[in-house]
């Protein structure tokens, strides 16, 4: 759906700009939404520049979208050159600024919803570090997006995570843990008050979660599992058959994939 897209892609640049005015977020997702609507070409940044370029009052905003055509973003204003179809696809993420950070990650889960919604069957999306996200009020806003909706092309989405605190700092990160199903709290060094709140924590499972073993300790992990009101302390054991079964799957995937193909540039 070309509408929906251009909200997503509205969401990401807020990533990158998270100080445009009200009136300037206004004309950029008017520009996005007026690219998507007149179609059936995938727009790219030289486009949505040009749109902006014949609004009105605008001169701000032009110069903050300038990096895309002339400065350290112009390698992603243009279509992808690289093969994303293949079984891996890895992303490396060295050396990007941290405040150009958001918006890069933003674009690639984009890409990767994308593939969960146009393949048919049940599929899963894993989103490591997810608190990158989070930090940020755009991106965790488009994150908490994607986990609402990713149930209706019959997807499943796990979020992992060392900071849960991170998750309670936007009205979209709260929305995003309210929509699980499940949460499977592992050892966390500390259980800061609003955690403990927001999760239900009892004073003995607040106690509990740091000093809850892990492997290099006992040969296994220990948690606390979620399910609704229901809170179950967990370990979690690996068996003999189990543990071979994973190393010779990944390593199988490993050889028959090849190199891992470079990032994916964007297009909006």
């Amino acid at each position: 759906d070309r509408a929906e897209k251009a909200g997503r892609v509205g969401a990401i640049l807020r990533t990158l700009f998270p100080s445009l005015r009200d009136e300037e977020s206004a004309a950029l997702d008017a520009a996005v939404s007026r690219l998507y609507d007149r179609g059936p070409e995938i727009p790219v940044f030289s486009d949505l520049l040009a749109e902006v370029d014949r609004g009105p009052a605008t001169e701000r905003l032009e110069a903050l979208l300038e990096p895309f055509r002339s400065g350290s973003l112009r390698s992603v204003n243009g279509p992808t050159s690289v093969n994303v179809e293949t079984n891996v696809v890895s992303v490396d993420f060295r050396g990007i600024p941290e405040d150009h950070l958001p918006f890069h990650l933003a674009y690639v889960l984009d890409w990767a919803y994308g593939r969960l919604r146009d393949r048919p069957g049940p599929k899963l999306l894993v989103i490591d570090e997810a608190h990158l996200l989070v930090r940020h009020g755009a991106t965790a806003e488009f994150l908490d997006r994607i986990v609402r909706h990713v149930r209706h092309f019959q997807g499943g989405v796990v979020v992992l995570s060392q900071h849960p605190d991170d998750f309670l700092l936007h009205p979209s990160g709260r929305s995003l843990l309210g929509n699980l199903r499940a949460t499977f709290l592992l050892r966390l060094t500390h259980v800061a008050p609003d955690v403990r709140a927001f999760f239900g924590l009892t004073d003995a499972e607040a106690e509990w979660i740091p000093r809850a073993r892990l492997p290099r300790e006992a040969g296994y992990s220990e948690g606390l599992l979620r399910l609704g009101d229901l809170h179950l302390p967990i370990a979690l054991v690996a068996s003999t058959p189990e543990y071979d079964f994973l190393v010779r799957v990944l390593a199988s995937s490993s050889a028959s994939t090849g190199p891992h193909p470079a990032p994916p540039t964007p297009r909006l």
